[in-house]
Order: C-alpha cells, then sequence, then structure tokens
C-alpha cells in the first residue's frame, strides 16, 4: 500500500480533488490542512473523512510551527509521495526540510508561475528569502502540477527537461451527483460570481454596469457575489454592494467571513451561468505581475467543472481547450446583456448540454489516465 502525504493550507477545493483522486487507489492518506479548510472539507468528504489521518493547524499555531510538526510527521514516517498543494510562506523552511529527507518523490502545485521564477527588485530582505527559496523548490522538486492544461506550456519553457509537469484540474466533475438546470422564459436568470471579493482579480465595475443594464431593459436577472469580502481588498467593494442593495433586489452578499460550503454548492446548483470577471492581470506576491490562463488559473474553473454550467469570461482569458465549447466569451457588458435578453428554452439546453459534455472531460477516472504516472 502506497502512504501519500497532502499537504495544504487554504486550497480545499483543490485537496478534495486530490483527495478524491487518490481515495480509490491503494493508498493511505495523510492530510497535513489548516483548521478552516479542513472545516469545509467535512462537508465536501463527509463520512469518507473518517479514512484519512488528519494533521491539523489550529488557530493560534504559526505557519512555521505546524511546518516543523508537519515534517516530524514526514520524517518519521516512510510516505512514498509528498504531495505539496499549496505553499503560501516560508519557502525557504519547505525546502530545507525537503532537502534533508531526500524525498524521492514529490510533487508541489504552482499556483503562480512567474512568482517563482521571476524577481522583482527590492531592498525587503524578506522578499530575497522568499525568491531563494522558491527557487531552491524548483530545483529540488522533480515534479510540479498546474491547475489548468493552459498553464503547462509556460511552466515546462522554465523548467528544466528533467522536470515533471502534470494537469490536475481544481475540480472534478461527479456525473452521478450532477443536477441539471433548465431555464424557463418567466423566470428570474440566476448568475453567480465565485470567489472571494478582491478588487485585485476581479473587476466588479462591470458587474454593476450588467445590473443597472438589466434593470433598464427590464431583463429579470439576480446576481450573487459568492463569497467573503477581501479584509483588504473588497471594502470598498462592500461599501459599494451595500449601497447598491438598500435600493435594488438583484444583488445578493455574503458579510461573514466565509461562505459554508453546503451554501456555496446549493447556490451554484440553482444558478444558470457563473461568471468569472478576471482582470487580465494581477499582482500577488512581491511586485510580480501573473496573467490569468497563462501564469495563473482561477479557481472558479474548478466550479465550472463541478457544476457543469455555462460560464461568462472576458475574452482575452484562456481556458482549457476541453472548457471552450461551454464558455461566453464577452469584451463588453452589452455582449452579456445581449445574450440574456434573448435567451430562450432551447438556446439554455444546448449550452447546459455543452457544459455536461465539457464536464464530463474531467471525471475522476479520465484525470487519473491523463496523469497515469502520478498515480502507479
Amino acid at each position: 500500500m502506497r502512504k501519500i502525504a497532502i499537504c495544504d493550507t487554504t486550497h480545499f477545493e483543490v485537496s478534495y480533488t486530490v483527495i478524491s483522486l487518490f481515495e480509490n487507489t491503494d493508498t493511505d492518506i495523510t492530510i497535513f490542512i489548516h483548521v478552516d479548510a479542513y472545516e469545509q472539507l467535512v462537508f465536501l468528504l463527509g463520512e469518507k473523512i473518517k479514512a484519512f489521518t488528519w494533521i491539523i493547524k489550529h488557530t493560534g499555531e504559526s505557519n512555521r510551527s505546524f511546518i516543523n510538526r508537519m515534517f516530524r510527521v514526514i520524517g518519521n514516517s516512510s510516505f512514498d509521495l509528498i504531495y505539496l498543494n499549496t505553499i503560501e510562506d516560508n519557502f525557504i523552511v519547505y525546502a530545507c526540510h525537503l532537502q534533508r529527507l531526500k524525498v524521492s518523490k514529490a510533487i508541489l502545485t504552482v499556483h503562480d508561475i512567474n512568482g517563482f521564477f521571476n524577481y522583482s527588485p527590492s531592498f525587503s530582505l524578506r522578499r530575497i528569502i522568499r525568491y531563494t527559496g522558491k527557487r531552491k523548490l524548483i530545483g529540488l522538486l522533480p515534479a510540479f502540477n498546474v491547475l489548468s492544461d493552459a498553464l503547462v506550456l509556460h511552466l515546462e519553457s522554465k523548467l528544466k527537461k528533467t522536470k515533471q509537469v502534470f494537469n490536475i484540474p481544481g475540480g472534478f466533475f461527479e456525473p452521478e451527483l450532477y443536477i441539471k438546470r433548465e431555464y424557463g422564459q418567466t423566470e428570474v436568470i440566476k448568475i453567480s460570481v465565485p470567489g472571494s471579493i478582491d478588487s485585485r482579480r476581479r473587476n466588479y465595475d462591470v458587474v454593476f454596469e450588467l445590473l443597472r443594464s438589466a434593470q433598464h431593459l427590464n431583463i429579470d436577472i439576480s446576481v450573487t457575489l459568492l463569497g467573503s469580502f477581501s479584509k483588504k481588498y473588497g471594502r470598498a467593494i462592500q461599501r459599494q454592494c451595500i449601497e447598491y442593495c438598500k435600493h435594488n433586489k438583484n444583488l445578493h452578499i455574503y458579510t461573514d467571513e466565509t461562505v459554508p460550503q453546503s451554501e456555496f454548492d446549493a447556490v451554484m446548483q440553482q444558478s444558470h451561468f457563473i461568471w468569472i470577471p478576471l482582470r487580465p492581470f494581477v499582482v500577488i506576491n512581491d511586485g510580480i505581475q501573473e496573467q490569468y490562463g497563462t501564469s495563473i488559473c482561477s479557481g472558479n474553473l474548478g466550479d465550472v467543472i463541478r457544476h457543469a454550467r455555462p460560464f461568462f469570461t472576458p475574452s482575452a482569458l484562456k481556458v482549457d481547450m476541453a472548457l471552450a465549447e461551454c464558455r461566453l466569451s464577452y469584451n463588453q457588458v452589452s455582449e452579456i446583456i445581449k445574450i440574456l435578453q434573448s435567451l430562450t428554452y432551447e438556446e439554455y439546453k444546448e449550452m447546459q448540454e455543452k457544459s455536461w459534455i465539457a464536464s464530463m472531460y474531467y471525471t475522476k477516472e479520465k484525470i487519473i489516465h491523463r496523469n497515469a504516472s502520478l498515480f502507479l
């Protein structure tokens, strides 16, 4: 039986995918994770959560302390694979531990590719240490993962030929749990904008533009911002939303720090469309610019896969070839309005069928087949 360690901090949806892909193979799985992510996985995994060993970082424990505790456990065990699903800090600490372990098989999911290879000059010692740690990890690890096949070539172009690159997406499709959505021309068109409300990543001006245009043209829509407001990059939008909601009923928001996964899934299942209004470029860490669809992937594509819904994105965004058929691209909000204004039962039925076909490319069996050597 293979022994696998899965290490994560915040990306519980991606962890759920990785756990689910390995669970039916002959494996003994230990998961190292932060408590908030664990609580979301309790809902997603249900009774299956008891089948795994959990090492949880609790509130009050420092990140470095948890990392050290994690590697003490790893060092005292004989893991066949260490799957580093998210590393957000203490890169040099991870690298030093991994170097001492001399692990033969380990993989790192790279969420922001440019941030691991580019350096923006700074007098910050912490920035220099972070970059040094990232470069050390790139040199140490034999294999890497990206969440979209649109990112594979970009990462491969920066690595030595001896390094492997896998594509385990941020979500997978379970046909047996699929809930079909239909559209009747007398009902409200429901649109979800999933993800934390962060003005760096997403353009919320276009959301308000759509809401106001729909009201002006008497198009009955409802938009849900399906995520919590970023403390640093979402407060201004939160104030704008609260003010808008005082006078309008076609926008729904959440003011709690997290949206429970049960609520998230329920809203997604009721949605006709998913909207991903990403900005083309974003600076996440240390002054390094990332490009969506080239060097960084939106986790919302995992939501599209899981729920098999047609989705809107800006035309400039690159997506997986498999998702292209159910993607509705736009340059201007007026193009979304045009689709919604003339939407019919038959048109939406065709969109939903294309979404089903697209998501079927991401069943567990097909993802495992495309990344076979990782699961041997």
